[in-house]
């Protein structure tokens, strides 16, 4: 008797981390493929990592980010698997989508720090700079004010 099911795709789910993404690199039929598979799902969540920040102030800190990253990684692979065409829903997807949105929370931070050292720079500078001169000696002695310098 045939089964039922007999050539019909099913959604799958991988649990594994890891171990099969080593096992297609190694001697999978499409190594290169596995890497731009890898690399594609950490890419298309680094624009979550940069966005959520912006769009969510509650989600400003890197450890929210990175763990709404996961939490909307794992709704994707769970959604999948609920789909009618034959999906493959596997961890791995969801560890590289989350590094893709700690970098881009990575990108943030840095854009960040560089803005906190631009400004402290300026206000360093501008406390070492003086905005008079001493001029003159003895009783004759004062300061004469510089020129004001043109904001950049």
């Amino acid at each position: 008797m045939e089964s039922v099911c007999e050539g019909v795709e099913h959604n799958t789910l991988e649990l594994r981390p890891v171990v099969p993404v080593v096992r297609e690199l190694r001697g999978g039929e499409h190594p290169l493929v596995a890497i731009l598979e890898l690399l594609g799902n950490v890419v298309l969540f680094i624009p979550f990592g940069v966005l959520v920040p912006a769009l969510v102030p509650k989600l400003r800190r890197g450890w929210r980010v990175i763990l709404a990253g996961a939490a909307v990684s794992v709704l994707i692979e769970l959604w999948q698997l609920t789909m009618p065409q034959a999906r493959h829903s596997d961890i791995n997807d969801v560890i590289t989508n989350t590094l893709g949105a700690a970098l881009g929370w990575g990108v943030v931070a840095t854009l960040r720090a560089l803005e906190r050292g631009r400004s402290s720079d300026d206000a360093a500078l501008q406390g070492a700079i003086p905005d008079r001169v001493p001029v003159g000696a003895g009783e004759s002695s004062g300061e004469v004010p510089i020129r004001q310098r043109s904001q950049r």
